[in-house]
């Protein structure tokens, strides 16, 4: 019997295996495991991607957030209880994450779609009021696309607020 030299067949007792079909079926192979592991990628990315698609909280200065304000904004205090306890916007609602399981439902009962959340913190390099709004974004039943969940964080926080409220009010009485 005689083979052509680039097909060569290797007899075993259970199975031929022909040495020219070699690098297509090493192809295929590699293929696969290319895929497998893409898929793979792509699972372990999937929760990074939809965070980074997830729109951020834009910040809103004093006068724009006084002016929602006064259009019923749900403001929400992202510091500390004690440090709400002691001063907060009038008519917030105290939320933060370490007393979030407790302080969310009471939320979540004053919240209405299409109302504006405006959340605060002590402003400069206190991180509460983003991680609360992130957090809030993502806990809140998601609407139609008419009524996106609008949700601000108020730019120099507390500590702004209250010195241009200070400001304003001592204007008006001159």
């Amino acid at each position: 019997m005689s083979t052509p030299k680039n097909n060569i067949l290797l007899r075993n007792v259970n199975s031929t295996i022909c040495f020219s079909c070699w690098p297509f079926f090493l192809s295929i192979m590699v293929l696969v495991l290319l895929a497998t592991v893409s898929a793979r990628v792509g699972y372990c990315l999937n929760p990074i991607i939809s965070i980074a698609q997830r729109p951020l909280p834009a910040e809103i200065n004093w006068v724009d957030a006084g002016n929602v304000h006064e259009r019923n904004a749900l403001w929400v205090d992202a510091r500390s209880s004690n440090e709400y306890e002691k001063a907060h916007v009038s008519g917030s609602t105290n939320l933060n994450l370490s007393g979030w399981a407790v302080q969310f439902p009471a939320f979540a009962q004053a919240w209405r779609p299409g109302r504006t959340i405006i959340v605060y913190c002590d402003g400069g390099e206190c991180h509460a009021s983003q991680e609360v709004a992130e957090r809030l974004l993502s806990a809140l039943p998601k609407s139609s696309q008419s009524q996106k969940i609008k949700i601000y964080i108020l730019k120099g926080g507390y500590p702004e607020w209250k010195k241009e409220r200070k400001k304003s009010s001592s204007q008006a009485s001159h």
